[in-house]
């Protein structure tokens, strides 16, 4: 069992709903303007630009971004990511006693043997707690509501609750080296499977992504040309490659939890690599280095 710091403090943590609807403000304060109500059926290239069609209307654009989750319409109308692999989540939200809010504190608990080849959580919210569990086989969604309830009912803070939500959804798992544009389309985010094979955490690398992703369609109109070859070529070289590195990690601790754990919970230098990675300030490629490295140190730290 670990847990992680996680701060800021529990109130002042970023909740998903108020910063989705943060950044759609601030685009279209910037001068996009928003659709509601619609879904996109498909998108088709033309040689002039392409198109997003819905069950009403059909929007045109010289370029595209395709945003929209890891079972992406835009991915599959165009003929990308055939090859996709994705872990299955399950994650419930669940009001607690204030004793248990206490108990939780500003801390996110990690629990990497509570299922085969994945972990469970509980995350601290404003006011409840995010519990869930990962699984990284790829679409092995069989069980897993089970694995909840038996993650729950292992959780001494969790003894007293209320569930508010359950879902379920399919995680990218990063990784392989494909193409993210065709043409005038690229993806972004969950829809060009940019979530790291270890924790399946995507919102980061959403974030890099689609900054990378403006930087080349703001290249391509300038110099007047209809393709993104520069966009696939930056997020395999910067994010991809590095997820190879992730999933070599996570083989290890998904096979042998129990010794991972142990090992992390008696190595300052195992901790301070992996907190390092989870906060952001090293990369998995400095990660697998310094475990390598370090193996006879945190052997010994382990042992002693």
């Amino acid at each position: 069992l670990l847990r992680v710091d996680t701060h800021p403090p529990v109130a002042s943590l970023v909740m998903r709903d108020r910063f989705d609807g943060f950044l759609v403000q601030r685009a279209v304060e910037a001068g996009a303007h928003l659709v509601e109500g619609v879904a996109v059926t498909c998108v088709e290239e033309l040689p002039d630009r392409v198109v997003a069609r819905t069950g009403k209307d059909a929007f045109a654009a010289r370029l595209l971004a395709g945003a929209d989750g890891v079972e992406s319409v835009v991915a599959r109308s165009v003929g990308l990511l055939a090859r996709r692999q994705a872990g299955v989540a399950i994650e419930a939200e669940l009001a607690v006693p204030p004793a248990a809010l206490e108990m939780q504190g500003p801390y996110a608990t990690f629990d990497f043997g509570a299922l085969p080849r994945g972990y469970g959580w509980v995350f601290p919210k404003n006011g409840h707690l995010s519990v869930g569990v990962f699984r990284a086989a790829p679409d092995k969604a069989t069980g897993l509501r089970q694995r909840l309830e038996a993650f729950i009912e292992s959780q001494p803070v969790l003894r007293e609750h209320a569930r508010l939500s359950l879902r379920g959804h399919r995680v990218p798992l990063g990784g392989q080296e494909q193409p993210l544009h065709k043409g005038r389309v690229l993806l972004v985010g969950d829809a060009a499977n940019l979530a790291d094979p270890w924790l399946a955490e995507g919102l980061y690398y959403a974030i890099v992504s689609a900054r990378l992703a403006a930087m080349a369609m703001a290249e391509a109109l300038e110099r007047g040309v209809a393709h993104l070859k520069a966009y696939t070529a930056r997020v395999n070289a910067g994010i991809v490659r590095q997820f190879r590195h992730a999933r070599r990690f996570a083989a290890v601790v998904y096979r042998l939890p129990r010794q991972c754990s142990f090992a992390l919970a008696k190595s300052p230098l195992m901790q301070e690599a992996v907190f390092g990675v989870m906060r952001g300030d090293l990369t998995f490629q400095q990660l697998s280095r310094t475990l390598i490295r370090g193996l006879p140190r945190i052997v010994a730290e382990a042992l002693k």
